[in-house]
């Protein structure tokens, strides 16, 4: 008798023995190898690569493959046997720390953007993540997309590694001097600077301000801004623009540097003030009478929209309503036609009834005569009867 394949099978394969199959099907969680007939073991898509990100086993296999593997675990109770492929090769993120040390510069490849950071491929299949908060000291930076693009070689310092959750944190900034640093001695309260706008949002405006080598980024608040009745900055500043400020506020801890045109002309000239106000009121103006016009081409445009749908409802009206009158004369046409018709079958019906009554006197009166000749008959037989 030929043993059971099952049988003795935690002798036959060993955890951490090499074995040789063919992959005989692929599922959704991973592939069936064939290690002799009647015996299969599951290589989970967990236990195929240490690096690779496997979304199915087909990235890996195809149905008939020869693949060899390390056996990770058997059961003869439950016929299962599992195994591993990547556990043919060292793991690469137990030596992860020896190759990128904390504090190593390194090269990589920007190979995904997300709201959150920037994925960099170090070396094949590793990749490190520089969260959107590493990328600048002094950006403001709402998305990585904004700085950074797809395919970017890029150099940046390794911050820390897990090597259980196989994670790289990898900064941009830290390859510079923090501009932070001693801010408030290079940047003092009351200090007058000028700086361009990088950015308008709809609070104020943002600013670059160049400290010896160091750009540090700044606000304006709205209200500062000098304009009195300004409800949108870009209604009177555009990007580039070049401003006078004075530093009024600096946080090294929350790194906010605030600044202010109207401080910076508190103790000025005032015609030197009154020349800044006109030149952006006239700025204000003449957006304003920009936006009204193009609202106001809006409305004709609407208008014109309006009376055309007018007059197509209108022309639909009077299709309507001559669709209605030519039904309304078809039906009475249909309605005569129909009359003179039935005039006519009431005629000819009158003409087949009498015809068909003349038809019954007729035979009646037939009939009668036929039977008057067969009383006559029966008279002269019985008087020949008698005289006989």
């Amino acid at each position: 008798l030929v043993p059971h394949p099952w049988e003795n099978i935690e002798t036959k394969y060993p955890e951490g023995t090499i074995v040789s199959g063919k992959v005989v099907n692929i599922t959704n969680y991973g592939a069936f190898v064939e290690l002799e007939s009647g015996v299969e073991g599951l290589v989970h898509v967990s236990e195929m690569s240490w690096t690779k990100k496997i979304k199915h086993p087909k990235q890996m296999f195809k149905k008939g493959d020869s693949i060899k593997a390390i056996v990770l675990s058997t059961s003869k109770e439950e016929r299962r046997i599992s195994l591993g492929v990547k556990q043919m090769e060292a793991n690469p993120w137990l030596t992860i720390e020896d190759r990128y040390p904390v504090g190593t510069q390194i090269k990589g490849v920007v190979k995904s953007i997300t709201p959150f950071g920037v994925f960099i491929e170090i070396e094949e299949d590793i990749e490190g993540l520089i969260h959107i908060s590493d990328i600048s000291w002094t950006k403001r930076i709402y998305h990585p997309k904004e700085v950074l693009n797809k395919g970017d070689e890029l150099e940046v310092k390794v911050l820390s590694i897990d090597k259980t959750l196989h994670r790289i944190a990898l900064g941009i900034k830290q390859l510079q001097i923090d501009p932070w640093d001693n801010l408030d001695q290079r940047l003092p309260i009351n200090t007058e600077v000028k700086a361009k706008i990088v950015k308008i949002i709809a609070k104020g405006v943002l600013v670059d301000v160049f400290v010896d080598e160091d750009s540090v980024e700044g606000f304006i608040p709205l209200s500062h801004l000098a304009i009195p009745g300004l409800k949108k900055a870009g209604m009177a500043f555009e990007v580039e623009e070049e401003l006078p400020l004075k530093v009024i506020e600096l946080d090294l801890e929350n790194r906010r540097l605030i600044l202010s045109v109207k401080a910076y002309f508190f103790a000025r000239d005032k015609d030197e003030f009154n020349v800044f106000v006109e030149k952006h009121q006239e700025r204000v103006n003449k957006k304003s009478e920009k936006r009204k016009a193009i609202k106001e081409n809006l409305v004709e445009e609407n208008k014109k929209e309006s009376k055309e749908e007018e007059s197509k409802e209108e022309i639909q009206d009077v299709v309507q309503k001559k669709t209605e009158a030519i039904e309304e004369v078809e039906e009475k046409k249909v309605e005569e036609v129909k009359a003179e018709v039935d005039s006519k079958v009431i005629e000819e019906t009158t003409e087949v009834e009498a015809e068909i009554t003349s038809e019954e006197e007729t035979e009646e009166k037939t009939d009668k005569k036929i039977e008057e000749i067969k009383e006559v008959v029966k008279e002269k037989i019985k008087e020949e009867k008698l005289d006989g």
